[in-house]
């Protein structure tokens, strides 16, 4: 329980909330923090002046006495560093998106196949707002069972994101960058997982050259039990950063948007929930690396650990989504 983890961090962006998380648990150590912007690496050697500052990751995966990298890099780094990772002998903690292609996922799943010791999560942090978890233990109400229809909405609301770094990868694609959250945010709460998924997508805004993803993008997840969900990403919209969230069950319909949260019963009648502690919630946020050091030292999953399998299912779901647009077809999911 008391062993010390000494962590590198690759990234630093929202690799600045991983690094304030990891310096807020005990026996915790972060010894050698990555970014290749010179500027920013400057203004972190004043702001953590006896931490190990570094433009080049590879003294963190040669660092033998590092047990765990947090990597918070560009998206299309992320294969390679958690296989450097893996071949290092080190624990992972990774950002949204584990990889960019289901190859790529197919090698990390044979990596740490091979090396079973190795543990990694991921930073799907909707799971730490109480509103949602509040929702997934009422399985009186929300369990796949009553279920038949879920609607949700990532509405990003920060429009000069896609002309940042998103606009210079070759492959981004908005659903591994926001659709994934919702993925599994509805996964995790049903505790099942689709079979069947059909994309839509356009860019018609903005006509801006340097954009080649779709900035908007439409899911619609099948279950097995006749279950519906359906997804959307809406990179460009007007409308604030929100995740909407409407359930529509046989005893109780759900419905979380940006003017109120509240419930609808049988009988019609409405009944308003207070969010101001259940949502967003950022203070909440660490629990997903919190949880993680807790399973490395005790080897105990908690209910919103995201573990290896849910990360695999859930960019298996993803990556047919991908597919599905590329064909226009409804698409059988292909689970790793």
């Amino acid at each position: 329980m008391n062993k010390k983890i000494n962590i590198g961090i690759i990234g630093l962006g929202i690799g600045e909330q991983h690094l304030k998380s990891f310096l807020k648990i005990k026996n915790c150590e972060v010894i050698t923090i990555c970014d290749l912007d010179e500027k920013k690496m400057n203004t972190f050697k004043k702001k953590y002046s006896h931490i190990k500052i570094t433009n080049d990751e590879n003294l963190i995966f040669n660092d033998k006495n590092i047990h765990l990298v947090s990597i918070a890099s560009y998206d299309s780094f992320h294969y390679s560093q958690i296989i450097k990772s893996i071949k290092n002998r080190k624990h992972i903690f990774v950002e949204k998106p584990l990889c960019m292609s289901f190859s790529e996922l197919k090698k990390i799943d044979d990596a740490l196949n091979k090396n079973t010791n190795i543990k990694i999560s991921s930073n799907m942090v909707l799971r730490t707002a109480p509103l949602f978890e509040k929702i997934k233990l009422d399985k009186k109400n929300y369990s796949k069972e009553y279920i038949y229809y879920i609607e949700a909405d990532y509405l990003w609301g920060r429009i000069n994101k896609i002309f940042e770094w998103r606009s210079k990868l070759k492959n981004y694609s908005l659903i591994l960058g926001a659709s994934i959250h919702m993925i599994d945010l509805i996964v995790w709460i049903l505790n099942c997982r689709p079979i069947h998924v059909q994309a839509s997508a356009n860019k018609i805004f903005p006509k801006d050259k340097k954009i080649k993803f779709d900035t908007f993008i439409v899911i619609m997840l099948y279950f097995e039990n006749g279950l519906i969900a359906k997804i959307s990403s809406n990179s460009i919209c007007k409308h604030p950063h929100f995740h909407s969230l409407k359930i529509f069950s046989q005893n109780i319909d759900f419905i979380h948007d940006l003017k109120n949260t509240y419930t609808i019963d049988k009988k019609q009648n409405i009944k308003l929930i207070n969010i101001k502690k259940l949502y967003p919630a950022k203070n909440k946020r660490s629990k997903t690396i919190q949880d993680f050091v807790d399973y490395i030292r005790t080897g105990k999953k908690n209910s919103k650990l995201v573990t290896k399998k849910e990360i695999f299912d859930l960019m298996s779901i993803c990556f047919s989504s991908i597919e599905s647009l590329k064909t226009a077809k409804k698409t059988f999911i292909k689970y790793i």
